[in-house]
């Protein structure tokens, strides 16, 4: 019974801590972005993307491939994106769940 309760307290509470390591490796890579640490900035967003596809990472991730000189993978990225997300808006690609919390 006692590894029951273990098994549903993990089944749980592991999504929010997977989703709150997420948002926390991409304002890590948004903090490198904007310091030009472009390098660092796609290690971040790569272990993002390969985790869950997320529109905005994948957007940002090309902004860094671009700024990187490597033209062609940032366009796949951008069309990445967008297939991904048809709707999707670039302006949001700066905005983390914190950020969002913080606004009035």
């Amino acid at each position: 019974m006692r590894i029951v309760l273990i098994l549903i307290v993990i089944v749980i509470l592991f999504p929010s801590f997977i989703s709150a390591q997420r948002e926390d490796d991409y304002t890590l890579a948004i903090m490198h972005y904007k310091n030009r640490e472009f390098i660092k900035a796609v290690t971040k967003l790569d272990k993002i993307v390969n985790t869950k596809p997320d529109p905005k990472a994948y957007y940002l991730k090309g902004y860094a491939l671009y700024e990187l000189g490597r033209y062609e993978e940032a366009s796949k990225h951008f069309m990445h994106t967008y297939f991904i997300q048809p709707d999707f808006k670039a302006a949001t690609i700066f905005q983390t769940g914190d950020i969002r919390k913080k606004l009035p």
